[in-house]
């Protein structure tokens, strides 16, 4: 993974600086720890008083040993020692455009297209945004999205959980949207459901600026001052460190089914190492493949969607097409060459992007998709019929590395238990050719067929697994996996039945070991 540290400088920031000395190892440790390896880190302080204006809108200041931009996080520590505590203006997306463009290793990472690398960036301000460079709020967006970088806010904006009518403070609010809870003695924490921000209580723009920002990358936000109450603290470091890790397996692993990789399939069975030994080809562009997208559309706010990207692929010699959306927000879910929105809002209104790809070459085109709040009329997107693409041409290279994914996997989901008690917890595992699969995409389906939200005491674990702590009456209905490989998307499905009162039956398409 790639993580850049985007930090503010001005005297007030001491606190913040001290534990992140204690924080960055931790982290990485706990990364490695999960088979994320070959970590690499930037550093970007702001608000420096110096009169360049460089320094006031963002400096990197070198991690690696030998001066280079960045390194692991045992240099990172060591450089963390140069922030200053003197600023006064404080311009968070200057510094954050300045990671995104000038730090070496970024710049190395667009230019070679190592799109199977995440990418975090983690903004930590006690101040709202003074401006003074031109970043507006939707080119920050719109660059973030453009590396597939996911933004973490920690700013002085309070938090909450609420259930039914209760409501408790929160440390932040994860991507996944649960409030962060500490323990009533702050030493540990636990994850809740419906978190938000709390209105008003932001540092002037703080919210507007920073707040909606990270969530529209889909990444969250913290409470700074929960980290200064050294109540918290430990509560605040353990939720922070369990979130980003979660968050950055998450994001490997979407990226993973989506990439074309130098081993000839469109997915990594291994997660470790993922970002030195998968590379995403970038292949020339080719007018073998036709794409057809509508130009503008509109969809209304609160309803599911769908963006459809039409293919028409003409003789080509790999014989496969894979499409990719970009950005993909994480509130959407690609299924074949469809990108599924289940609750469209306002904040996924930009410049979409759609990327066929075949082993003769690429094809993109992008539209513009708008989201309307006031709209009376639900979304409709009207495109010409798909076309099948033609069977492959003969080759004489079947054997050569780049050659395209195998025929679609075979996939289906395994219950722990196929009858059990009201109460009683349960896991559904996702198999790929009956085996064990991490896949994060989970999904639960409506009466209509449409994908939505999982229901409350509903998680996926880090192992990729579908875990109900307490099965229930609520959680009738069907489950799906979604898997995406060379022969387009496969899901393999689960549904719950209520049998009696207290017992409930699980019918299931599949049996792995597990």
């Amino acid at each position: 993974a790639m993580v850049v540290y985007v930090v503010d400088e001005s005297s007030s920031m001491a606190t913040e600086h001290q534990w992140l000395n204690t924080t960055v190892v931790t982290l990485d440790e706990n990364l490695r720890s999960r088979n994320v390896e070959n970590n690499e880190y930037a550093l970007v302080g702001f608000a420096s008083p110096k009169p360049t204006i460089d320094s006031q809108l963002g400096r990197i200041i070198p991690v690696g040993r030998n001066g280079e931009h960045c390194g692991k996080a045992q240099d990172l520590k060591e450089a963390l020692k140069k922030l200053h505590v003197d600023g006064r203006k404080e311009d968070g997306y200057s510094a954050m455009g300045v990671a995104l463009r000038d730090v070496s290793c970024m710049k190395k990472r667009m230019r070679r297209r190592e799109n199977m690398t995440a990418c975090q960036v983690i903004l930590i301000t006690d101040e709202d945004r003074d401006v003074l460079s031109h970043w507006k709020f939707e080119t920050m967006r719109d660059e973030l999205a453009r590396q597939d970088c996911i933004l973490n806010v920690i700013v002085k904006e309070m938090f909450r959980g609420k259930d039914g009518r209760r409501e408790y403070p929160a440390l932040g609010v994860d991507r996944r949207g649960r409030a962060v809870v500490p323990s009533p003695d702050g030493t540990d924490f636990e994850f809740k459901p419906n978190g938000e921000p709390v209105p008003e209580t932001g540092h002037g723009s703080t919210e507007t600026d920073y707040v909606v920002l990270a969530n529209s990358t889909g990444g969250g936000a913290w409470d700074l001052n929960m980290l200064r109450t050294d109540r918290y603290r430990e509560a605040f470091t353990k939720g922070f460190i369990a979130a980003k890790v979660e968050e950055i397996q998450q994001q490997i692993s979407g990226m993973c089914n989506e990439c074309l990789c130098h081993n000839g399939s469109l997915f990594c069975v291994r997660l470790d190492g993922v970002s030195t030994r998968t590379r995403c080809l970038s292949p020339p562009a080719t007018t073998r493949i036709n794409l057809q997208l509508s130009g503008e559309v509109v969809g209304r706010q609160g309803r599911a969607a769908r963006l459809v990207c039409s293919v028409n692929a003409t003789q080509l010699h790999g014989g496969k097409v894979t499409v990719i959306f970009k950005p993909h927000p994480v509130t959407a879910v690609q299924v074949g060459n469809e990108l599924r929105f289940r609750n469209i809002t306002s904040a996924d209104t930009g410049r979409y992007s759609c990327e066929a790809r075949s082993a003769d070459g690429k094809r993109q085109t992008s539209f513009d998709f708008t989201v309307d709040p006031n709209s009376a009329n639900p979304f409709q997107l009207t495109l010409p019929p798909r076309r099948t693409p033609p069977p492959p041409a003969p080759t004489q290279s079947s054997n050569k590395i780049n050659r395209l994914a195998p025929p679609t996997a075979e996939v289906s989901v395994h219950a722990s238990s196929e009858r059990l008690t009201v109460g009683n917890p349960l896991v559904l595992t996702c198999c790929v050719d009956d085996q064990p699969y991490p896949l994060f995409n989970w999904y639960r389906l409506g009466a209509n067929g449409d994908v939505s939200t999982l229901p409350d005491n509903v998680i996926v674990t880090d192992k990729g697994q579908l875990l109900f702590r307490s099965v229930g009456e609520k959680h009738k209905g069907s489950y799906q996996c979604i898997f995406v490989s060379g022969g387009g998307a496969e899901a393999g499905e689960a549904t719950l039945l209520m049998l009696d009162q207290d017992i409930m039956t699980v019918v299931a398409d599949g049996q792995c070991m597990v």
